[in-house]
């Protein structure tokens, strides 16, 4: 369920980004959307609850992955520097891949369950969903009429 959702969502959101320029919306709202299937999850420990937070989960990861790489060519200083600037991205992303199931036991293990590994990602995903807020695209220079 939750991969059915993200490819739909990865494309539908891509597509109303590259149609509209509006990422930073559409980031927030990712986020967001993860962040309460979080809290839902840990919240109401229930199968269906999880069959539902796994829907909105993969609606709003595929959504945040497609927009906001493309918000992240946005705000990188020098297009021409994007590739290299991306691959940075990608490398650090990987830090949170190794630390994050190290500090997840430790949140399952202090309280012997996973409400509070559920908790606290919602919180910090609505968290960094809101921070989004801040980040202002890059405005490109206006085209020098005198190079036509």
């Amino acid at each position: 369920m939750y991969t059915v959702f993200v490819v739909a969502a990865s494309v539908i959101a891509g597509r109303i980004s590259d149609r509209t320029g509006r990422r930073v919306g559409l980031t927030v709202a990712a986020a967001v959307v993860q962040g309460i299937a979080s809290l839902l999850i840990a919240a109401l420990p229930s199968f269906e609850t999880t069959m539902v937070a796994a829907a909105l989960l993969g609606v709003g990861y595929g959504a945040y992955m497609s927009v906001g790489l493309a918000l992240g060519t946005d705000v990188l200083p020098f297009a021409e520097d994007n590739a290299r600037d991306l691959g940075f991205v990608n490398v650090s992303a990987s830090l949170g891949q190794l630390l994050g199931p190290l500090i997840g036991a430790g949140l399952v293990a202090f309280v012997g369950g996973f409400w509070l590994l559920f908790a606290v990602g919602g919180v910090l995903s609505i968290l960094g969903g809101v921070m989004t807020l801040a980040v202002r695209p890059r405005v490109s220079p206006a085209p020098d009429p005198a190079q036509h």
